[in-house]
């Protein structure tokens, strides 16, 4: 999330008049929007900032959830002596810095270093399991960014095409984001599919049962605590604690799953358990759903590997849809189901086994029309806040009247004409431009409140 925070900052630069890139505007908003949905609008403004402060409202200790810097996400890239980045992980950290290298390259930015690139790939899985290293990520960046592709599909062609080292795990993934609108309100959807050719479908099935989860992933699934009472109509029910990390923070829900295996492969539907959802805690998650599966990459040859397809559909409320949807690709299982299977394929502790749902209940279709209201929780010194830059837009509003009644008078004492009409009329105009961009900045900054800082 740091690397996508950097990216929306550099955006934000493009977006001021004064600066002049060596590259046209369009084509790095394109290239930013189609890589990682990220568009530079105002209306994106503050999504990093509305993340930190959701964490830091589910710490599980004292200490603050604060943003991490883009130097201090990047340290574990240059760890030579640590293990290789997730795959999902590797996939998004290589398109953000692509981006990121990209725009510095064209002026933009605060970096003057091109090398986040080489690290990202520096740190991906090779195909032998192990750090791709500097020495092979320096030439593939090199070639990448002489390239200038603005679409992720042409952009990981290229990739798949150059590189012969990184780890298929990496390299046949396929992930989008999109909104989806449901109920009137939109919803954030995440789906990945994924080839393992090393992985055999048994060894995922052993152990895929959600109550396994945290035995083999700790790092992100905290707790899967199983509710052994299934709902009405035979799901089975388990409270989920996720985190990026467990001993800061985690954020918990209620979900129910729905397991089956068919003749071609296995696939777990899950859902919100809102029976078993406590009305404080989960107040502000309206939507958590998706599906996960399995089927082996060869038909009829379960141990010539394995492909994988998850889906997340996220709404929570209060947030907007870049950080909703930031969330769902970072903390949702869409991508980090993904993951879970290299851990999954290691793991030689005990396991409860894959069982098939069991239909007991007729399920009841869901016929309304709204999510409930939920009353938003606004930050604490927004009053004082709003009060002062009203106060300061009334201000610089009268100053522009001044200099525009200033202005009126010189030119109607020397004789006004078509040519003075023109230049007013053009002060107006840019003038209530300025006005408007202020006001809504202005109401962006402070409805979407930063990020903690430590104090």
């Amino acid at each position: 999330m740091a690397l996508y925070g950097a990216i929306t900052e550099d955006l934000a630069t493009l977006n001021d008049p004064e600066i002049n890139p060596t590259e046209s505007r369009a084509s790095l908003r394109a290239m930013t929007t189609d890589l990682v949905g990220l568009t530079g609008s105002a209306g994106e403004r503050g999504w990093y900032g509305e993340l930190i402060r959701y964490f830091d409202a589910h710490r599980t200790g004292a200490e603050r959830v604060t943003p991490t810097s883009l130097e201090e996400a990047l340290a574990d890239f240059d760890d030579d002596d640590g293990g290789p980045l997730p795959p999902t992980w590797a996939y998004r950290a290589i398109a953000a810095a692509y981006v990121l290298d990209r725009l510095t390259l064209a002026g933009v930015g605060r970096r003057q270093e091109v090398n986040l690139l080489e690290r990202t790939i520096a740190s991906a899985p090779s195909v032998n399991s192990e750090r791709v290293g500097r020495q092979a990520a320096n030439e593939l960046a090199g070639s990448l960014l002489e390239t200038r592709v603005n679409q992720l599909p042409a952009f990981w062609d290229q990739l798949r095409l150059m590189s012969g080292t990184l780890a298929p795990s990496v390299a046949s993934i396929k992930s989008t984001s999109r909104l989806r609108k449901v109920k009137r309100e939109y919803c954030s959807v995440v789906t990945t599919t994924a080839e393992w050719p090393d992985i055999t479908y048994q060894t995922l099935k052993s152990v895929i049962e959600p109550v396994n989860w945290s035995s083999f992933w700790p790092d992100f699934f905290c707790e899967m605590r199983l509710d052994s009472t299934p709902d009405a109509c035979g799901w089975s029910r388990i409270l989920e604690s996720v985190s990026g990390d467990c001993t800061r923070y985690s954020l918990e829900t209620p979900l129910k799953f729905w397991k089956q295996e068919h003749p071609d492969g296995l696939f777990l539907n899950y859902d919100m358990d809102y029976e078993n959802a406590d009305p404080e805690r989960d107040k502000l998650v309206l939507v958590d759903n998706g599906y996960i599966w399995i089927k082996p990459a060869v038909a009829g040859q379960p141990d010539k590997g394995v492909k994988v397809r998850t889906s997340k559909q996220l709404l929570i409320s209060g947030l907007s849809a870049t950080a909703m949807t930031k969330l769902a690709e970072s903390l949702g299982w869409a991508t980090n189901a993904t993951d879970m299977f290299l851990h999954a394929a290691e793991y030689t502790g005990s396991a409860a086994p894959f069982a098939n749902s069991n239909l007991i209940g007729k399920p009841q279709p869901d016929t309304s029309t709204t999510w409930r209201v939920v009353v938003p929780e606004l930050p604490p010194d927004l009053r004082d806040e709003y009060c002062a830059d009203t106060t300061e837009l009334i201000k610089r509003r009268l100053d522009d009247a001044g200099r525009f009644a200033e202005e009126y008078a010189v030119r109607w004492q020397d004789g006004i004409d078509l040519v003075d009409i023109d230049k007013l009329n053009e002060m107006v105009v840019t003038g209530i431009e300025t006005a408007t961009k202020e006001a809504f900045d202005t109401a962006v900054e402070n409805f979407r409140p930063k990020a903690p800082t430590t104090p």
